[in-house]
């Protein structure tokens, strides 16, 4: 990079710069698209900032700015030439703005160290070169931005690069060498919790990191007691090894809400840049005389304790109504009256009349009157009815009375449940109970894929963990020019197969049997993987391993859909569920993931995700899709 200083007239004001076409990229990227404050960060007059990587400082004028210039921020350059036009172009801020010639990394002591320079880039400058080198440059080796390369110019290049892939590295550096030419630079480097200490510093309103591939050491250098006066936190990370899951999981620990986004144009080309934003939540600040003496207080505790009483409550009554067998009177019948009910059930007349008149409140029965008598309907027919009925009976048989016996804080020490689930299902019975489960309770999933996919758009599609063929018998039946592969287990799949066989689909859905769970790949070329209901049994890493199989078996700009009860819709599920597992020792722990928390997972695999908007319905759609492009 030369230490050739320019000045010229931007659009923000004059500025001196070494880089002119950086300098509009800036522009653009910072005061137009606010990238480093999205829609989910504020900034406002009196903010303290710190702007760690400032380059020649568009980020501090734009803080300025956006504070009205009511603002103080304290701006972190290591590289000589670009803080020469840093301090020029903040000088007439002096009151405001704090300059230092230093980089921040976790280091015990001040020192110095060796930055690399690429080319005349003054916005690439690191002290981790081969994170750099590999964000950068490291796409040019895949092939389908190869695809992208061969629309250009530089055909004999696209070629070489295709067909001698062991002249790839040098190949690069030969015809990127402005690009790719590395200078070395002396620079001081400091760390970030000790320079907060020595200034006294108390709070933080936005810390912007941009440190080319240096994040964490910069996280790192901030004492843990510090994270709790910065209020938020905006950071470029380049995601190597699964780096952006590992500093959202750092920072979430830390007590921050974390939201991640990525350019779309850097995701097309392969770039693997991600912005992290992250902020505390509000505080409530009450102190302990004040709290005690507060009858809002006092009430929203004595709401919350009666709330935990009436969930015992709502299972005692749900309980005595599966026990008493009530739901089967009701079966083919409008109404049923009173002194039925309580005649047939042999019950005390003075009891059952509180008893009935609780389901009322809790809505699931409804009081008419019959004539001069009182009678009652089931209010939720939909749930205590058919398949409805038997999933829910099945699920409070199957776990509830089982786990409701058990004393969990024995479980949790030394007592084995009295029961246990094979997972996955190790045997031909255990498939077919799974399956049947499945098929009963499958009717929200299919209504919500086809609510919110256009299956018109795709012409094969794989459902892996297929259930017993359900879903692609609706959806080939739906959309007549679909192939479809279903891919389970061995047992699953010969259920899937007869299931298909009995519907006469065979000619349109095949069965792919094998173990999906521990294979390494799929079958490929699909337009669309489906994972209804698949995913959310698996921790982390199954969930990313399957993902990214996922990738590697789509067509180019091929989609992948996952429907399944995401936890900000469905929390109660997910809670009741999670807590089953404890019981189950065959299923991971931290399983139920939210819908952004996958959004994450793809988008640093290689996906792009896509907005889905459900189409008009006669039914109110259950559930929402997460679909993302190759």
């Amino acid at each position: 990079m030369p230490d050739d200083i320019s000045r010229k007239r931007f659009s923000i004001g004059d500025l001196y710069f070494i880089n002119e076409f950086e300098v509009s990229g800036l522009i653009y990227e910072i005061f137009h698209q606010k990238s480093y404050l999205s829609d989910f960060l504020t900034l406002s007059a009196g903010s303290v900032v710190f702007d760690v990587g400032a380059n020649i400082g568009i980020f501090s004028l734009f803080a300025l700015k956006q504070c009205n210039y009511d603002t103080e921020i304290y701006s972190f350059e290591p590289i000589p030439a670009t803080f020469k036009c840093l301090k020029k172009n903040l000088v007439r801020f002096k009151h405001n703005v704090h300059v230092y010639n230093a980089g921040i990394g976790n280091v015990p002591k001040d020192c110095s160290i060796d930055f690399t320079l690429f080319g005349e880039s003054s916005v690439t400058a690191t002290y981790k070169p081969t994170d750099k080198i590999i964000s950068n440059y490291q796409p040019l080796l895949n092939y389908e931005t190869l695809l992208k390369l061969s629309s250009f110019q530089n055909k004999p290049l696209y070629y070489q690069l295709k067909y001698l892939p062991f002249l790839r590295n040098y190949l690069i550096k030969k015809n990127y060498k402005h690009q790719t030419l590395e200078t070395k630079v002396r620079c001081h480097l400091i760390s970030l919790g000790r320079f907060i200490e020595k200034k006294q510093i108390t709070h933080i309103d936005l810390l912007k990191i941009d440190v080319e591939g240096a994040e964490f050491d910069v996280i790192h250098s901030i004492k843990p007691e510090q994270f709790s006066f910065i209020k938020q936190l905006s950071i470029e990370v380049h995601d190597i090894d699964n780096r952006v899951e590992k500093l959202v999981s750092y920072l979430q620990k830390q007590g921050y809400i974390t939201y991640v986004d990525r350019n779309p144009i850097f995701a097309e080309l392969g770039f693997n840049h991600h912005m992290i934003y992250a902020k505390l939540p509000e505080p409530v600040i009450v102190t302990q005389s004040e709290e005690s003496n507060n009858p809002e207080n006092y009430i929203e505790a004595r709401q919350y304790f009666y709330g935990l009483l009436a969930g015992g409550v709502r299972m005692k009554l749900l309980e005595s109504m599966f026990d008493l067998d009530l739901f089967r009177l009701f079966h083919g019948k409008p109404y049923l009256l009173e002194n039925d009910i309580m005649e047939t059930l042999e019950l005390k007349p003075v009891r059952a009349k509180k008893w009935l008149h609780l389901l009322c409140c809790e809505n699931f029965l409804k009081k008419i009157t019959v004539g001069s008598q009182v009678g009652y309907q089931l209010a939720k027919s939909q749930l205590m009815l058919g398949d409805g009925y038997w999933g829910f009976k099945q699920y409070y048989d199957f776990y509830w009375q089982r786990m409701a016996n058990e004393k969990l804080s024995n479980i949790l020490r030394f007592t084995d449940p009295k029961f246990n689930v094979s997972w996955p299902p190790k045997n031909a019975d255990e498939a077919s109970f799974l399956e049947t489960w499945m098929t009963k309770t499958a009717t929200p999933l299919i209504q919500t894929l086809l609510a919110y996919l256009d299956f018109n758009k795709y012409r094969s599609v794989l459902d892996v963990g297929g259930g017993d063929g359900t879903i692609a018998c609706t959806l080939a039946q739906a959309y007549p020019h679909l192939k479809i592969t279903v891919y389970n287990l061995p047992e699953s799949a010969k259920i899937a197969q007869k299931n298909i066989e009995a519907m006469g689909l065979q000619n349109r859905i095949s069965v792919f049997a094998g173990d999906f769970i521990n294979e390494e790949q799929f079958p490929t070329g699909f337009d669309l993987i489906l994972f209804v209901r698949v995913l959310w049994d698996w921790d982390n890493s199954r969930k990313r391993k399957l993902l990214n199989m996922a990738y590697h078996a789509l067509k180019r700009k091929g989609h992948v859909a996952i429907c399944e009860g995401f936890k900000e819709l469905c929390y109660d599920l997910c809670l009741t569920w999670e807590y089953s597992y404890i019981f189950a020792d065959g299923f991971d722990a931290e399983v139920f993931k939210t819908s952004d928390e996958y959004k994450i997972m793809l988008q640093q695999i290689g996906f792009t995700p896509i907005p889905v908007k459900a189409i008009s319905t006669p039914y109110t759609v259950p559930g929402t899709v997460i679909l993302a492009e190759k």
